[in-house]
């Protein structure tokens, strides 16, 4: 009887917690983007949890031919991978405001996180380099991933 229990309170309390991010797949995206700027204006960094695999776009302006927006793909290591992934309760994440502050006001830049779990997404929209209470971690994380790619890829 008593293993019975432990079961059913494991099961219980396994499923009260679908908020955190479990073994479902998981898309995270991480951007910044500028209205009025020449150069690599957006970036936006996309994660796929299920097989740890890396786009990261970068589109350029004006497009007058030396620079063409490009998508790069690799694999972030697993390290990593799970480092942002216990940064993310999707259920605090979903109840963030979509905007906060005035992102890209006065060509002061933006930076966006959305997430999309099992077919439901939420953008949250900030002013860049700044931050949400309740996602600090997360958009430092993001952040860091989000330049490092630049570095390694931008001209």
């Amino acid at each position: 009887m008593n293993k019975v229990l432990l079961f059913v309170f494991s099961v219980l309390l396994i499923s009260c917690d679908k908020s955190a991010v479990g073994t479902e797949d998981i898309e995270i995206k991480s951007g910044q983007s500028f209205g009025e700027c020449f150069g690599a204006c957006t970036q936006i960094l996309t994660l796929t949890s299920s097989n740890n695999e890396i786009e990261y776009l970068v589109k350029y302006l004006p497009t007058d031919g030396n620079y063409q927006d490009s998508t790069y793909y690799d694999v972030i290591d697993t390290e990593s991978m799970n480092a942002i992934l216990n940064e993310i309760n999707t259920k605090k994440f979903f109840a963030l405001e979509s905007v906060y502050g005035c992102p890209d006001c006065a060509d002061g830049g933006a930076e966006f996180i959305e997430i999309t779990e099992n077919g439901l997404s939420h953008r949250v929209t900030f002013e860049y380099g700044s931050s949400v209470k309740g996602i600090e971690d997360l958009i430092k994380a993001l952040r860091a991933e989000r330049e490092k790619w630049g570095e390694e890829l931008l001209p």
